[in-house]
């Protein structure tokens, strides 16, 4: 099948498709796909077709984009964990290798850490934990070692939506999280001027199970609940917006990737629109962890590039990968390899080049209309609810996530989609896999694709070992295996 030429139309070769497929319902149940937020996925994008009513976003691109991106592109950012024996030394390496953003756990330990590191060389970015314990150890170690205020970058990772969420989700946490905002925002700016004091962790609800482009509409609606309790605290919106940082989850549905991360830049600019501000927005494309894998955990490594090169492409800021074996408690190779690959398209690759790569391709141009539109729908939605705290603290996100995972878990029980080395193309010796941490489960925890498979194969493992039987490998549906 051709695609329209020059003495042809859409509407002819869509014609010329259904009549060999045997129908417009075939060419639907055959050539269509869906997304978790229900968008369809055509198998062309041409003049005529799918997208044809979009008016290009290439100008809004590029009045909205990535003029604060530095001229080496995107900052790669690496995570560390400070009670490894070894983090020191790591986190030396990452300066010595072009790593500008370091996240650390937000404690004042952490922070003792990483304000240890030439300051104008490595941001500190915190993630979780106490935001005031680590604005405090930063600022002890940083007037220790002298370092002036020019010199002092920091992302401190406030997330009052997330925090409250960690909490139980009562709606008095999120109040006094949000309450606790203008504080915070003004002792990190007085310890680092160039601080982003916020940020919103879209990526939670993506790897809880909810839909990319309604996290991302959650997103929205945390930071306009920021906006205006900076606000009420005495901030212009104008110096309030130019301190926050979007972090999304992007995967190996690279091309959704792409599109989520542009489409979030699209949205985030019309909310500033009605506060009267244009403020470019700082995004953070963070590597999807549930996709990680135990079994044939080098897949990571692939799936980590993919995401790396779909956070470059989209136009992230900041690119974040997790280690390869970050499950079985990852090692100096996983750390190194996590910057490396980025390196390798940044500096091999050249992707940071072009401003905007994705400009004019016609799926992307109209998927991202499209994410941008219903993250927009999803956000005035909450708004119309009463914004995010109601959302939370009555159970509406849990009940998302669980609808999202329950639907993610039966596409990959049947294999619809496929988890190379676990549901598919999996190894007879799988089931020696190392052990994987297993947290509490939560209604809005981290989902895992691959840890139903990962439990039976390690139950296969242990009958072996017991029986003296041959390993069984499951490929097919959870539940069923075959002999190796």
């Amino acid at each position: 099948m051709s695609a329209p030429g020059p003495d042809s139309t859409y509407a002819s070769w869509r014609e010329n498709v259904e009549r060999e497929l045997g129908g417009a319902d075939a060419f639907e149940r055959r050539l269509v796909r869906r997304t978790a937020d229900g968008l369809r996925l055509e198998p062309l994008y041409a003049p005529g077709g799918p997208g044809a009513e979009g008016d290009g976003l290439v100008a809004a691109w590029l009045a909205l984009g990535s003029e604060a991106r530095p001229s080496r592109g995107w900052i790669i950012r690496q995570r560390l964990d400070p009670a490894r024996s070894d983090a020191v030394a790591l986190a030396a390496a990452d300066v010595a290798n072009d790593v500008g953003s370091l996240e650390v756990a937000g404690d004042a330990r952490s922070a003792e850490l990483a304000a240890s590191l030439p300051a104008d060389a490595v941001e500190i970015a915190f993630d979780g934990g106490d935001p005031f314990a680590a604005l405090e150890g930063a600022a002890r170690a940083w007037e220790r070692l002298g370092v002036p205020l020019s010199r002092r970058r920091l992302a401190l990772g406030a997330d009052p939506v997330d925090a409250a969420a960690d909490g139980g989700w009562p709606r008095a946490r999120l109040d006094a999280a949000l309450g606790a905002l203008p504080a915070l925002w003004r002792s990190a700016r007085r310890l680092a001027p160039a601080a982003f004091p916020v940020r919103i962790s879209a990526d939670r609800w993506q790897e809880a199970g909810i839909a990319p482009a309604r996290a991302l509409g959650i997103g929205l609606a945390t930071g306009a609940a920021c906006l205006r309790a900076l606000e009420a605290g005495g901030m212009p919106p104008e110096e309030a917006a130019g301190g926050i940082e979007l972090r999304l989850a992007v995967g190996v549905e690279f091309f959704q990737g792409i599109a989520l991360l542009r489409a979030a830049r699209l949205a985030w600019a019309r909310l500033l629109e009605a506060c009267d501000v244009a403020r470019p927005l700082r995004l953070v494309a963070a590597a999807e962890r549930r996709r990680l894998t135990t079994l044939d955990p080098w897949t990571n490594l692939l799936r980590g590039s993919v995401a790396a090169f779909a956070g470059a492409v989209g136009g992230a800021d900041v690119v974040t990968l997790p280690p390869h074996d970050l499950l079985a408690g990852p090692g100096e190779l996983g750390h190194r390899l996590a910057r490396n690959v980025q390196h390798v398209l940044r500096e091999e690759g050249h992707l940071h080049r072009v401003l905007d790569p994705a400009a004019g391709s016609w799926f992307l141009e109209a998927h991202t209309e499209e994410l941008a539109q219903v993250a927009w729908e999803e956000f005035t939605g909450i708004e119309a609810a009463g914004g995010v705290a109601p959302l939370l603290a009555g159970g509406t996100l849990a009940t998302w996530a669980a609808e999202g995972r329950a639907a993610r878990a039966e596409a990959v029980r049947t294999r619809e989609v496929t988890v190379v080395g676990v549901n598919e193309f999996g190894a007879p010796d799988a089931g020696a896999a190392p052990p994987f941490p297993s947290g509490p489960a939560t209604p809005l925890g981290r989902m895992r694709d691959a840890e139903p498979f990962e439990r039976l194969q390690a139950a296969a493992a242990r009958w072996a070992a017991r029986t003296g039987g041959r390993p069984r490998v499951f490929l097919a549906r959870v539940g069923s295996a075959t002999d190796a």
